[in-house]
């Protein structure tokens, strides 16, 4: 797995729901259950996301917007493609999907690092889970 980036971070987060910081997690390849877990440092400053981080592709970039709603739309940026990503944010981290120019798409899950993060990770992932499966479902109606 993935070291995460390390960043010295002075600015406080807009939303107890989205800290600056660590982060990690993992995106699903369409209906595939295996999770390809990713590293990353994020900065959510006046509605505008900045970051970089690391998964079992290469590093990357992160440049997005959150809304008051919690809605969040990023770019994930390697040195060979882009991938679209858009969601929500709620006190587990933010959920969504995922997806390339050619329509590939799939889910994902991010959320801060804390203590008692195996606790944390399978108390949700369950949900998680269920809510990325409705999710590609209605994108595919």
């Amino acid at each position: 797995m993935p070291v995460p980036c390390k960043l010295n971070i002075q600015m406080m987060s807009e939303s107890r729901y989205l800290p600056d910081g660590e982060w990690q997690g993992f995106y699903l390849y369409g209906n595939f259950r295996l999770e390809h877990p990713m590293q990353c440092n994020l900065i959510f400053n006046q509605g505008l996301i900045q970051g970089y981080g690391v998964d079992d592709i290469a590093p990357f970039g992160w440049q997005g917007t959150y809304s008051e709603k919690l809605t969040v739309n990023m770019t994930k940026s390697y040195t060979s493609h882009i991938v679209h990503y858009h969601g929500y944010a709620d006190e587990n981290g933010i959920w969504g999907t995922w997806k390339l120019f050619d329509g590939t798409a799939g889910g994902f899950h991010i959320w801060p690092i804390q203590e008692n993060e195996d606790v944390h990770r399978e108390s949700i992932k369950e949900k998680k889970n269920i809510l990325i499966e409705e999710i590609l479902s209605n994108k595919a109606s």
